[in-house]
């Protein structure tokens, strides 16, 4: 037999054996790499904020070198990762001292209002005994329904005794996502500290282990993704500003209480692509309620409005614009990447969608000319 036919057909039962043992342990295989993702979870966490953070220090860097003289221009690269985490520190911190106070003062306000409340509700009641018939309600078994009553709150009570043992799990996954994120943290600092190092260092790995023509198109992709995702970021915090912008205006137009408060949660809930502000915007509808169900629900109408505005207009030319992709292309992008992946999808599908875009209109481009 032919060696290069022989050597051909242990390739192949090679790759049928090894396909057969995948496809029966793939449940073991998926639990490995599940585990694997776990455990790596800091580094994926300390990549994505050095990612987003990237080009504020590069600003940051360049700004400071221009200032610095030139025995100190190498603390140029500390000084900018200080900075950058300082700000990030301080807009949290300022997030936090913005929504704590108002939600207290929320919670306190609707325990004052109780008692009217009450008088609203019994007024309801007699403005509908004197216009609807309810000679019904005397054949309703009260008594029934107070052993029902009963009933589901002593099962409620069970539930309660039944879910405090589960305390110290909780407490021990709040420690544990306290851990992750400290050390993702502690990553993206390294990672922000020798970006170009690692930069070098990737790039001569490609190379030397794939072929030329290969290496040179894996490093395009990367780059293109890179620019593509950064644009998206860049374009999705400008678009969460406006709106929480808008939704500042809207609401001292329309004398809406809470104004700095929702708009800033609208503000930052809309760093998720399109539905985003309506979950902000369910968080500022308990607030309102709080205080008067009925400009609740005008709350609702005008934010419906607004974020169909957002999801129309400025959508997709901000965040469009930004990544290169039509605006018909972003909203089918976060729908289709929404309904297969999730919340997950729901952020990537954009930059994805526009990597791909790109990459097709190149290929198209490349082949018309040849």
């Amino acid at each position: 037999m032919d060696r290069s036919i022989f050597r051909s057909l242990i390739m192949l039962i090679t790759y049928t054996v090894l396909l057969v043992v995948i496809l029966l342990r793939i449940d073991v295989i998926f639990a490995g790499l599940g585990m694997l993702i776990s455990a790596l979870k800091p580094l994926w966490i300390g990549f994505a904020i050095a990612f987003v953070l990237n080009r504020p220090t590069k600003f940051l860097h360049e700004k400071i070198s221009g200032i610095l003289p030139e025995k100190a221009k190498k603390w140029a690269s500390a000084l900018s990762i200080l900075i950058t985490y300082f700000l990030l520190i301080v807009f949290f911190v300022a997030l936090v001292a913005i929504v704590v106070p108002e939600l207290i003062r929320s919670v306190e306000l609707f325990a004052s209002n109780l008692s009217t409340y009450a008088q609203n509700l019994q007024a309801l009641y007699g403005w509908l005994e004197t216009r609807v018939d309810l000679s019904f309600l005397g054949n309703i078994d009260f008594e029934k329904m107070n052993m029902g009553l009963s009933d589901i709150i002593n099962k409620a009570l069970q539930t309660v005794s039944e879910t405090l043992p589960h305390i110290f799990a909780i407490t021990r996954t709040f420690f544990s996502g306290a851990l992750t994120l400290l050390l993702a943290l502690i990553f993206s600092i390294y990672m922000l500290a020798g970006s170009e190092r690692l930069k070098a260092q990737t790039r001569r790995l490609t190379t030397a282990y794939l072929p030329k023509k290969t290496a040179h198109t894996v490093l395009d992709v990367a780059h293109l993704s890179s620019e593509t995702f950064g644009n998206f970021v860049r374009g999705q915090v400008i678009e969460a500003i406006i709106l929480g912008v808008l939704c500042f205006i809207g609401m001292l137009i329309f004398r809406f209480e809470y104004a700095p408060l929702i708009s800033t949660l609208i503000g930052v809930s809309a760093l998720i692509p399109i539905a985003g502000a309506y979950i902000g915007g369910a968080a500022s509808f308990l607030l309102l309620v709080m205080i008067n169900p009925l400009r609740a629900l005008w709350f609702l109408v005008f934010l419906v409005v607004l974020q169909q505005l957002e999801n129309s207009l400025i959508y997709p030319r901000v965040v469009g614009e930004s990544v290169g992709l039509p605006g018909i292309w972003v909203m089918a992008a976060v729908t289709v990447g929404g309904g297969l992946f999730g919340f997950i999808g729901m952020l990537i599908g954009v930059p994805v969608s526009a990597v791909l875009y790109s990459l097709l209109r190149a290929d198209l481009r490349e082949k018309a000319t040849e």
